[in-house]
């Protein structure tokens, strides 16, 4: 048992990820800024993931659509990818934007989905919930990267959501928070595909935020039931750090309950474009469905 319990999460929770004072980029780096925008309405967009895809290098705009991002000049062929929920993904070489003098303009470009429309009816009759309940247990760990300067932001953890029956409809999404030393910090809820059982495609084109002040521990509930989510397959619902008071001096620190489990999978990533990874565990986090 001792390697689950060593193994969960580990990641995520003390990846060292590359943070520089203000100011400061060391001679084989280079610093990215700019402002990521609606292609159309010209408009800053709100915590955009930026990072290199498939490594653990990235940040999250902040809520003006600006960001700053570090990156490693000898690698020019690496190739920066910027998501944001509703909006069509963009990706460009580093060698490209460090030919840009000055800040950067990234534009996205809004996706237009006919969806059919979804009649919500008493055929979602049976309550189904995946994922652990108990707040209880000696093992915590942290749902933001660990260490002694503020990491980048943007690292994300979740849980697979698997049911006997489909389509099935989103009712609720919890997590229970043990120590929290942010006077505010947000998180994104995300919900992907499954591709050869990892996060593979945003499902939705609604932007769910729930965020947490003046150190607020216990249960943390997110009613989905506004936004209609049916499901139709497995999915990983998943809940990425995009914001937190810049002021706090202290090293970032969320807590969160972990029992070892065999049979439940939970995904990880250290930074918003890495590449995903999955564990068994169970932490407490879970969502509430009707099929």
């Amino acid at each position: 048992m001792k390697p689950i319990l060593t193994l969960i999460f580990a990641a995520i929770f003390a990846a060292p990820l590359a943070i520089f004072p203000q100011g400061h980029t060391p001679a084989n780096n280079a610093r990215l800024t700019g402002t990521i925008t609606d292609r159309d309405a010209r408009l800053p967009l709100a915590y955009a993931t930026i990072g290199i895809l498939n490594k653990p290098v990235g940040t999250v705009a902040d809520s003006l659509g600006r960001f700053e991002l570090v990156v490693d000049k000898q690698y020019p062929d690496d190739t920066l990818q910027v998501t944001l929920v509703g909006y069509y993904p963009i990706q460009s070489t580093l060698h490209e934007l460090m030919r840009a003098n000055g800040p950067l303009t990234i534009s996205l470009v809004k996706k237009v989905i006919a969806l059919n429309e979804v009649v919500v009816t008493n055929r979602f009759r049976h309550t189904v919930v995946v994922g652990r309940q108990s707040s209880g247990g000696f093992l915590t760990a942290s749902i933001v990267p660990k260490g002694d300067k503020a990491p980048i932001i943007g690292a994300e953890s979740g849980l697979k959501v698997h049911i006997d029956h489909y389509p099935a409809l989103l009712e609720n999404a919890s997590f229970y928070v043990s120590r929290n030393n942010f006077k505010h910090v947000k998180f994104r809820l995300n919900i992907y595909s499954l591709k050869h059982n990892v996060p593979d495609t945003l499902l939705f084109n609604r932007e769910i935020l729930v965020t947490l002040d003046n150190n607020k521990t216990g249960w943390a509930s997110i009613d989905l039931s506004p936004y209609n989510l049916v499901l139709h397959n497995d999915c990983a619902v998943t809940l990425q750090w995009v914001d937190y008071n810049k002021d706090m001096v202290a090293a970032p620190l969320i807590l969160i309950p972990v029992s070892p489990s065999f049979s439940h999978v939970n995904y990880y990533r250290a930074a918003g474009q890495d590449k995903w990874k999955s564990i068994k565990g169970n932490a407490s986090f879970y969502v509430t469905l009707e099929d």
